[in-house]
């Protein structure tokens, strides 16, 4: 049966993490589940940086890349298409291929990546772990479950969709009357009132969505 396992690394420890380093306070999520084998990561979606197009003059200097475009796109944050190089593919990606892992999810906030990987079996994490630390990455684990038992913590959220809505809770954003105005929220996220606003009401589509096991799609009214 196959394994979920929760890891985190510093972006100073592999290749990848490196090249998508960004300003503090902005998040980097890698988009869609991607099999290793089947290629790197081809989108990333990035919040937070002030100017998109010198992020992506940045990253298409980075020798693990060979071309990015940024991509026209309606949801929030800046989703470019990257071309990632042979240089891409390091001791850390090397063993995640080697032991057939899949990533689920991959996502960071100022500097320090969170993975969620799938693999086949527990024998093959198990050597993955063993291996990794034999070649010193220093990956720490957090929580390993069965595909069975598997449930998104998150709720299918980005990293930037959770530290909206956890900040807007402890500030008292859905407080009767509000503790903090969207204007003051944005200050405190590094964003525009408009942009906490969409962050905001996309987070919470998405968790009301993935917790009460509601399809995508339009509903019908009459109900």
């Amino acid at each position: 049966m196959s394994v979920i396992a929760e890891f985190t690394a510093d972006g100073d420890d592999f290749v990848v993490g490196r090249a998508l380093a960004v300003s503090h306070g902005s998040t980097v999520d890698l988009e869609c589940i991607v099999p290793i084998d089947d290629g790197l990561f081809p989108y990333c979606r990035v919040r937070g940086e002030a100017d998109p197009a010198v992020f992506a003059e940045t990253l298409a200097a980075n020798p693990a890349v060979d071309a990015v475009v940024l991509v026209p796109d309606e949801d929030d944050g800046d989703l470019y298409r990257v071309t990632w190089s042979e240089n891409a593919v390091d001791d850390l990606l090397e063993l995640l291929i080697e032991h057939e892992g899949q990533v689920l999810a991959a996502s960071a906030r100022d500097g320090r990546w969170r993975f969620r990987l799938r693999f086949p079996s527990t024998g093959l994490l198990a050597d993955f772990q063993r291996t990794t630390t034999d070649a010193g990455i220093p990956l720490e684990v957090g929580r390993v479950y069965t595909a069975a038992e598997s449930t998104d913590p998150d709720f299918g959220l980005t990293t930037a969709q959770v530290d909206a809505l956890v900040t807007a809770v402890e500030t008292g954003y859905f407080r009767v009357p509000r503790g903090i105005s969207t204007a003051d929220l944005g200050a405190l996220l590094g964003i525009s009132d408009q942009a906490v606003s969409e962050r905001i009401r996309r987070g919470v589509e998405t968790l009301a969505r993935n917790a009460l096991n509601v399809p995508d799609g339009q509903r019908d009214g009459s109900r």
